[in-house]
């Protein structure tokens, strides 16, 4: 008789157990999976993400928005960043990848000249902040230090190109701005003055010779020009470097006494190495 009635209340438990647990799924709420999502348009997204019950629709959450991708848009899913994965395909590591819309472009270099000017290779520093219209195409404000006779810091707009969105990416850029001087002058100019000829005609002991006198002139600053090409390298999602050479034309003006004027124009090739900072 206990048997029988151990055997009846262990299936009657059994029995209970795998109803609640039937009802525990249908009413559990949803687990997301971490991981990122490599679509084939070439962008990476990292979120948290859960299937639909059709599995035709993928529910993103990014740290700044949710999206609802379809499943044929999705090339790949993973758990780690697609940049240590090795892609056994072709041999070569994954190299697509989403920056974000704002970034940061530092980079120091020099403009080399000619071998006869006074300042033969000035140290140049920018810094940018950028904004990504397309995945291609960015565009951005700067600033920076410059140093020829006097310290200059300029002042751009900058407009850059890739010519793809992988993790080395060429690239072509455009800058144009002002110059503006930040610490006294050091050039200098000399004006010859002639005797007058009432000199001569008062002297009867020696001859009046001209005579020289050198006057400061005060640095006005000047636009600028610089068309470059180069790479960025893409370290990780966050870091890059890269190198690039470009062509800067500009004009530094001078203003003297007597509403004199100097103009000194500056034709150089620059070399930058530099980092984006996503």
């Amino acid at each position: 008789m206990n048997k029988k009635v151990f055997i009846i209340a262990s299936v009657l438990l059994i029995w209970v157990i795998a109803i609640h647990a039937q009802t525990y799924d249908q009413y559990s709420y949803p687990v997301y999976k971490k991981g990122y999502i490599s679509l084939k348009n070439g962008d990476v997204l990292k979120g948290k993400y859960l299937y639909s019950v059709d599995l035709k629709k993928i529910k993103l959450i990014t740290a700044t928005e949710t999206k609802i991708l379809e499943t044929d848009d999705v090339a790949r899913i993973t758990k780690k960043n697609p940049f240590e994965l090795a892609d056994t395909s072709n041999g070569f590591i994954p190299s697509t990848y989403k920056p974000s819309r704002i970034f940061n472009i530092t980079e120091l270099g020099f403009l080399i000249g000619n071998q006869d000017n006074t300042n033969k290779s000035p140290f140049i520093f920018h810094t940018s902040a950028n904004y990504s219209f397309t995945p291609l195409l960015s565009a951005g404000v700067g600033t920076g230090v410059e140093l020829y006779r006097e310290t200059y810091v300029p002042v751009t707009v900058n407009v850059m190109y890739k010519l793809n969105n992988r993790r080395t990416s060429p690239y072509i850029s455009l800058s144009g701005g002002y110059q503006i001087p930040v610490d006294g002058t050091r050039m200098t100019t000399t004006e010859v003055y002639s005797p007058l000829m009432s000199d001569y005609m008062s002297s009867s002991s020696y001859y009046p010779y001209p005579y020289y006198q050198n006057s400061e002139l005060k640095a006005k600053g000047g636009f600028l020009l610089h068309p470059a090409m180069g790479f960025f390298y893409q370290l990780n999602e966050g870091l890059g470097m890269g190198v690039s050479v470009g062509y800067r034309f500009q004009v530094l003006n001078y203003t003297g006494d007597n509403d004199y004027r100097l103009d000194v124009t500056y034709n150089r090739l620059s070399v930058k190495l530099g980092f984006i900072f996503n």
